[in-house]
């Protein structure tokens, strides 16, 4: 009888083991994903493309939340992690699309009045800049408050509520100022260290604050506070000052790269 030999299975080879994957390369992965930028992407995106949309799809009202929108993510630092191109693609879109540009006109306008006052110093200077204001149409006024006046701060925190804040405010500067303009003792006379109210004016005027809770410290300070509520005309002299100065000229210039990313550095 035949002895038929017993099959033996070839051995199976082991696997090989998948090279060992790099560290700093799956933590960087890691760090993109979880970055600011990453969880804010849409949202970004979103803001991006409603400003360049000039199909006429969203309203200037709307175009401009994104615009403020952007800003506000960049203060708060919801871009951190965004690469060098995207960097440049929402730079384009805060300042070389029509409603980007439009911003840019209209602050410079503005500023172009508001120096012009404000480093005069005096109360009624503080006046003169609520009337720069009201010198701008209803649509300006909006662009300089939401980009400028109220534009969000680091941190993004905000100095006003709304515009009517904004007048209130300006209005407790103006009775701080006029009240330190019209009282303020020679500084040889003894009885100026004994005034306390005059010594919490100075500090609410050296305290370089000019927000909601400043101005309810001065209503405090008062008693009573009025609030600037209307549009104001211009008197002849205020005329000459806001009325004639010309919006800065010149050839507008585009965005230039590395603007975003260097804030968000």
């Amino acid at each position: 009888m035949e002895i038929t030999q017993p099959v033996i299975a070839p051995p199976v080879a082991a696997p090989v083991a998948s090279p060992t994957a790099d560290p700093t390369a799956a933590s960087a992965q890691t760090e993109a994903a979880a970055s600011p930028y990453a969880q804010n992407k849409d949202r970004i995106d979103q803001f991006s493309s409603m400003l360049n949309d000039t199909s006429g799809k969203f309203t200037a009202d709307e175009q401009l939340d994104a615009y403020n929108g952007l800003h506000e993510m960049i203060v708060r630092g919801e871009m951190k992690g965004m690469s060098h191109e995207g960097s440049v693609s929402v730079g384009k879109a805060m300042f070389e699309t029509p409603m980007g540009k439009k911003v840019q006109e209209t602050q410079a306008n503005f500023m172009a009045k508001f120096e012009s006052i404000r480093h005069r110093g005096s109360a009624e200077s503080i006046l003169d800049q609520v009337r720069a204001f009201d010198s701008f149409s209803s649509a300006d006024q909006k662009i300089i408050f939401t980009t400028s006046l109220n534009a969000a701060m680091l941190g993004g925190s905000k100095p006003y509520t709304d515009v009517d804040n904004y007048r209130t405010v300006k209005a407790a500067a103006y009775k701080l100022s006029k009240y330190v303009e019209d009282n303020r003792p020679a500084e040889e006379d003894p009885a100026a260290a004994q005034n306390t109210q005059m010594q919490k004016a100075l500090k609410l005027l050296q305290s370089g604050q000019q927000d909601t809770a400043w101005a309810d410290q001065i209503a405090l300070l008062f008693g009573t506070r009025q609030d600037i509520k209307d549009r104001v005309d211009l008197s002849p002299e205020a005329r000459k000052v806001v009325g004639d100065v010309s919006p800065s000229s010149g050839a507008k210039t585009g965005y230039t790269q590395g603007l975003i990313a260097n804030t968000l550095a």
